[in-house]
């Protein structure tokens, strides 16, 4: 399969057009061909945890970046992987992702910024590519807990409060995962890969399912070890 690309709207290519929202923290140009790997060359390589192949670190002039394209699952991302049907600007996945990062982040949530985001409308579908700051020095959860072992026990309380905040903030994150939580050299946890979660009344049947999906997630990448963290962190959370 050919790397995806988005392809400028400067020579028109039936009928397609773009939008893009930018930071204003970041002086990043308005240019589509900044969410193509292939424009990046060496400075762009691989996410390798986690995901479906779909981001690239990325060397910027505007600092580090972690560059993701949307991509569908299951067996109908087999056929239509990138594509989505349009509806309007605003509902779509990059620029809704976009939003609430930047309004989390404004809140003081443990989530990165999103730097810049873009669509690409052909007739009545799109593609969509976002691109947010790299976390340095950080390694998933599923990571953290397979190299501390026994130890990891210290990463239940942190987990458990930063998962509690995003809950309390009214957030639901719709892939709450082993690879979507990130533990940094300080310890401090972070929270990536906002893709259609949103805004809502975070009932406690609603939190109960976001802690089951991360168990289930930690018991298939770490087994027996993650079983026994998971238990550790809704013990830790309800008490929180």
């Amino acid at each position: 399969m050919a790397e995806p690309g988005f392809r400028s709207t400067h020579r028109p290519v039936r009928q397609m057009h773009h939008g893009i929202r930018i930071h204003p923290d970041f002086p990043i140009p308005a240019r589509i061909e900044i969410f193509t790997p292939r424009t990046w060359g060496a400075k762009a390589s691989k996410v390798s945890d986690g995901g479906r192949n779909t981001a690239w670190y990325v060397s910027t002039p505007w600092g580090e970046a972690v560059l993701r394209h949307y991509h569908r699952g299951g067996l109908i991302g087999r056929f239509v992987d990138e594509r989505y049907v349009w509806v309007s600007e605003e509902t779509t996945r990059s620029f809704r992702e976009f939003d609430l990062l930047n309004a989390m982040h404004a809140e003081g949530l443990p989530v990165p910024r999103a730097m810049a985001a873009a669509y690409q409308r052909r007739g009545a579908t799109y593609r969509a590519a976002i691109m947010t700051e790299r976390l340095e020095n950080t390694i998933s959860l599923a990571q953290a807990i397979s190299r501390a072992g026994p130890a990891s026990i210290h990463l239940v309380a942190p987990v458990a409060a930063a998962i509690r905040q995003l809950h309390d903030a009214r957030v639901y994150h719709a892939d709450l995962n082993a690879h979507n939580i990130l533990v940094d050299d300080n310890q401090k946890i972070w929270l990536i890969d906002f893709d259609k979660s949103s805004r809502k009344t975070m009932t406690a049947s609603l939190r109960e399912q976001s802690l089951e999906r991360l168990g289930r997630s930690l018991q298939k990448l770490l087994g027996e070890q993650g079983v026994i963290f998971s238990g550790q962190l809704q013990q830790q959370y309800q008490q929180s």
